[in-house]
Protein backbone atom coordinates (compact mmCIF):
# COMPACT_ATOMS: atom_id res chain seq x y z
CA UNK A 1 0.00 0.00 0.00
CA UNK A 2 0.84 3.78 -0.66
CA UNK A 3 1.70 6.03 2.68
CA UNK A 4 2.73 9.23 2.79
CA UNK A 5 5.81 10.55 5.06
CA UNK A 6 7.15 13.99 5.92
CA UNK A 7 10.95 14.43 5.26
CA UNK A 8 10.96 18.08 6.63
CA UNK A 9 11.89 20.87 5.40
CA UNK A 10 8.63 21.05 3.09
CA UNK A 11 9.26 17.91 1.86
CA UNK A 12 6.64 15.12 1.46
CA UNK A 13 7.38 11.12 -0.21
CA UNK A 14 4.58 8.56 -1.14
CA UNK A 15 6.10 5.22 -0.04
CA UNK A 16 5.50 1.86 0.05
CA UNK A 17 4.21 0.39 2.78
CA UNK A 18 3.09 -3.52 4.17
CA UNK A 19 -0.55 -3.71 4.19
CA UNK A 20 -1.75 -3.45 8.18
CA UNK A 21 -3.40 -6.71 9.34
CA UNK A 22 -5.66 -6.33 12.42
CA UNK A 23 -4.94 -7.56 15.55
CA UNK A 24 -7.30 -9.01 18.65
CA UNK A 25 -9.30 -5.84 19.15
CA UNK A 26 -8.52 -4.01 15.99
CA UNK A 27 -10.14 -2.89 13.11
CA UNK A 28 -8.32 -2.40 9.20
CA UNK A 29 -9.98 0.58 7.48
CA UNK A 30 -9.73 1.32 3.87
CA UNK A 31 -9.42 5.14 3.51
CA UNK A 32 -11.51 7.48 1.56
CA UNK A 33 -10.63 10.02 3.28
CA UNK A 34 -8.47 12.27 5.20
CA UNK A 35 -8.29 15.69 6.24
CA UNK A 36 -5.61 18.33 6.58
CA UNK A 37 -4.86 20.38 10.14
CA UNK A 38 -2.27 22.21 11.82
CA UNK A 39 -0.42 19.58 13.42
CA UNK A 40 0.07 18.54 9.85
CA UNK A 41 1.82 21.21 8.49
CA UNK A 42 3.96 21.60 11.70
CA UNK A 43 5.21 17.80 11.16
CA UNK A 44 5.90 19.04 7.64
CA UNK A 45 7.81 22.18 7.95
CA UNK A 46 10.07 20.68 10.84
CA UNK A 47 14.01 20.50 9.25
CA UNK A 48 14.95 17.47 7.91
CA UNK A 49 17.21 16.95 10.87
CA UNK A 50 14.28 17.08 12.91
CA UNK A 51 12.71 14.41 11.04
CA UNK A 52 15.42 11.82 10.09
CA UNK A 53 14.46 8.34 10.66
CA UNK A 54 10.63 9.39 11.02
CA UNK A 55 8.76 7.63 8.73
CA UNK A 56 5.64 7.52 10.30
CA UNK A 57 2.66 7.33 7.88
CA UNK A 58 1.23 11.03 7.86
CA UNK A 59 -2.30 12.10 9.09
CA UNK A 60 -4.90 11.56 11.79
CA UNK A 61 -8.42 12.93 10.78
CA UNK A 62 -9.77 9.62 8.98
CA UNK A 63 -12.90 8.25 7.45
CA UNK A 64 -13.19 5.40 5.10
CA UNK A 65 -15.00 1.91 5.36
CA UNK A 66 -13.80 -1.52 7.83
CA UNK A 67 -11.63 -3.98 5.29
CA UNK A 68 -11.02 -6.45 8.18
CA UNK A 69 -11.73 -7.10 11.82
CA UNK A 70 -9.23 -9.01 14.16
CA UNK A 71 -10.17 -11.16 16.56
CA UNK A 72 -13.05 -10.30 19.07
CA UNK A 73 -14.55 -7.58 17.04
CA UNK A 74 -18.55 -7.33 16.97
CA UNK A 75 -19.53 -3.94 17.15
CA UNK A 76 -18.79 -3.14 13.69
CA UNK A 77 -18.10 -5.80 10.33
CA UNK A 78 -16.78 -5.31 7.52
CA UNK A 79 -17.97 -2.60 4.99
CA UNK A 80 -19.18 -0.35 7.55
CA UNK A 81 -18.42 2.94 7.11
CA UNK A 82 -16.85 4.61 10.24
CA UNK A 83 -14.96 7.87 11.33
CA UNK A 84 -11.33 7.06 13.13
CA UNK A 85 -10.98 9.46 16.34
CA UNK A 86 -7.41 11.27 15.87
CA UNK A 87 -6.38 9.92 19.18
CA UNK A 88 -5.91 5.93 20.35
CA UNK A 89 -6.25 5.16 23.62
CA UNK A 90 -5.46 1.91 25.54
CA UNK A 91 -8.81 0.48 25.12
CA UNK A 92 -9.36 -0.67 28.80
CA UNK A 93 -9.16 2.39 31.26
CA UNK A 94 -11.56 4.42 32.27
CA UNK A 95 -11.07 6.92 30.50
CA UNK A 96 -11.47 4.61 27.10
CA UNK A 97 -14.41 2.79 28.66
CA UNK A 98 -16.27 6.22 28.91
CA UNK A 99 -15.78 7.45 25.53
CA UNK A 100 -12.83 9.90 26.70
CA UNK A 101 -10.11 8.71 24.86
CA UNK A 102 -8.09 12.04 24.78
CA UNK A 103 -7.90 11.81 28.47
CA UNK A 104 -6.40 8.00 28.71
CA UNK A 105 -3.07 8.09 29.68
CA UNK A 106 -1.61 6.07 27.35
CA UNK A 107 -3.03 7.90 24.25
CA UNK A 108 -0.78 8.06 20.87
CA UNK A 109 -1.68 10.61 17.98
CA UNK A 110 -2.18 8.53 14.35
CA UNK A 111 0.14 11.09 12.26
CA UNK A 112 2.29 10.94 15.11
CA UNK A 113 3.91 8.32 17.17
CA UNK A 114 1.64 5.58 15.24
CA UNK A 115 0.81 5.47 11.84
CA UNK A 116 -1.86 7.30 10.41
CA UNK A 117 -4.36 7.55 7.66
CA UNK A 118 -2.63 9.71 4.58
CA UNK A 119 -2.37 5.93 3.58
CA UNK A 120 -4.63 3.11 1.42
CA UNK A 121 -5.28 1.94 4.66
CA UNK A 122 -5.18 2.57 8.54
CA UNK A 123 -4.74 0.04 11.40
CA UNK A 124 -7.46 1.27 14.25
CA UNK A 125 -9.79 0.58 17.17
CA UNK A 126 -13.30 -0.16 15.97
Amino acid sequence: MKGLVFLGDGKVEVREFKKPKPASGEVVVKMKAAGLCGSDLHFMHQTAAERAGNLIIAGHEPCGIVDSLGKGVTNVKAGDRISVYHYRGCGHCRACLSGNLFWCQQKRGYGGPIDGSDADYLRSLP
